[in-house]
């Protein structure tokens, strides 16, 4: 581990790294493993965001962690799905598709996303899915970040009574890379 944190900060201050991106299995170990804190605590440390990405082809399971319970995404048996937990840890929901329900690998939505090129439809995996997705991922960073639970308004994309933790839900762009205003 000791090794990684001199690495992270070495790519941080000299090369302008600006983020870690790790996947959710590392050698067959789960991320949110105490083993692996000191990576964490140094992208802390580094005001690094850390990206977890699903790891190609194991089957894993990433933890969301709320108030009334927790919910676990992943792979199960080749297939991507949920299982929900209440506060005591009793599993009460489950939706596992199977690939004739439109589960699919890696491989499948990338062809499918050439396809779409080529024909202009939307994908099997459109972006709107991709951002919701990715909330969950955003919202646990801003909740290392800021070390304190937050209260997410999804209608507004805002979050609730903290100012300083709502100023992480977006980046805040230098102005050549900003929206363009309308003509």
């Amino acid at each position: 581990m000791e090794a990684s944190q001199v690495e992270m900060e070495r790519c941080a201050n000299r090369l302008g790294m600006k983020g870690i991106l790790l996947y959710s299995n590392l050698d067959g170990a789960f991320p949110d493993e105490e083993r692996f804190r000191p990576i964490f605590d140094q992208a802390q440390r580094l005001d690094l965001p850390v990206l977890l990405h699903p790891a190609y082809r194991v089957t894993f399971q990433q933890k969301v962690y709320g108030s009334n319970g927790m919910v676990q995404i992943g792979r199960w048996d080749r297939h991507w799905g949920f299982k929900m937990f209440d506060k005591s840890g009793k599993q009460v929901q489950q939706d596992i598709p199977t690939a004739q329900e439109g589960n699919t690998d890696p491989e499948s939505h990338q062809k499918n996303f050439v396809e779409c090129a080529r024909s202009r439809k939307l994908p099997n995996g459109d972006i709107s899915v991709g951002h919701v997705s990715a909330i969950h991922s955003h919202l646990a960073n801003i909740v290392a970040r800021t070390g304190r639970n937050v209260h997410f308004d999804a209608e507004n994309e805002s979050i609730i009574g903290d100012s300083e933790a709502n100023l992480l839900v977006k980046r805040a762009y230098r102005t050549h890379w900003g929206t363009p205003k309308p003509l």
